[in-house]
């Protein structure tokens, strides 16, 4: 039971079953209209230099149903603050960087 146990305003969404990906995104876009939905991404610099974070941020670009995207940098200089600014800048939702 502990795995369900919510506190507070951050969302933990389990996969229980087969979800229909349409489905669920049809109901984020639902709840999104009263009830802002921001991602929080952690990622060091060095990840945006590999495969990974932009196929993550290709994906992003496609969410109709996120306000925010609140990206945690770390081990970034300022060169590469820039740099990961101008990979972020096709997200549609709001983009911080930290």
């Amino acid at each position: 039971m502990s795995d369900f146990f919510q506190s507070g305003i951050i969302t933990t969404l389990h996969q229980l079953g087969q979800p229909s990906l349409e489905r669920l995104e049809s109901e984020l876009l639902g709840f999104a209209k009263t009830r802002p939905i921001a991602l929080v991404l952690p990622a060091l610099y060095s990840e945006f230099e590999r495969p990974a974070m932009p196929a993550i941020v290709q994906e992003l670009t496609k969410v109709k149903y996120l306000n925010e995207v609140v990206l945690a940098l770390d081990q970034a200089t300022e060169d590469d603050f820039k740099r990961v600014r101008e990979i972020m800048a096709p997200i549609p939702a709001e983009v911080k960087i930290i």
